[in-house]
């Protein structure tokens, strides 16, 4: 079971989803829609749901995952930024500490959702369908059946 995100499949005219993972602030709640990501949406915490503003499509796939700051370089990424002389918190330090698990938590689901490499070098599938090929550039290259 993921940790960081919800899949859904919408029935017609769904707007509201679940948001049943915890984050730390409400903008790193993020969505996509059968792959795309979307803007359109807004998020209330006090029943933690999240409602798109344009209703979704019967058996369209709606992804709720949480993108926590810090994948990037650079203190702009850091929701606490502790100073010299400056008084710690609990709640400063909780907030750090939680900034470091759920970006855990996203690399690792990252990595389980990725096509890892084999002892022999060789791409593992797991017995998983592989989507969205491109063409063949050469008689080498995995392409589709039709």
């Amino acid at each position: 079971m993921p940790l960081t995100y919800d899949i859904f499949t919408a029935s017609a005219g769904q707007t509201d989803f679940a948001v049943a993972f915890p984050y730390i602030d409400v903008s790193h709640i993020k969505c996509s829609i059968d792959g795309a990501g979307t803007t359109a949406f807004s998020v209330n915490t006090s029943t933690n749901t999240l409602t798109l503003n344009v209703a979704a499509t019967g058996g369209e796939k709606v992804r709720v995952f949480r993108q926590t700051p810090g994948r990037s370089t650079g203190d702009a990424d850091l929701i606490v930024d502790f100073q010299d002389g400056s008084v710690l918190t609990e709640s400063d330090l909780d907030t750090s500490q939680k900034q470091l698990l759920y970006l855990a938590q996203e690399a690792q689901e990252t990595g389980q959702a990725a096509l890892p490499v084999d002892a022999f070098g060789n791409y593992d599938a797991n017995f998983k369908r592989i989507t969205n090929l491109g063409s063949a550039n050469d008689d080498n290259d995995a392409v589709r059946k039709s």
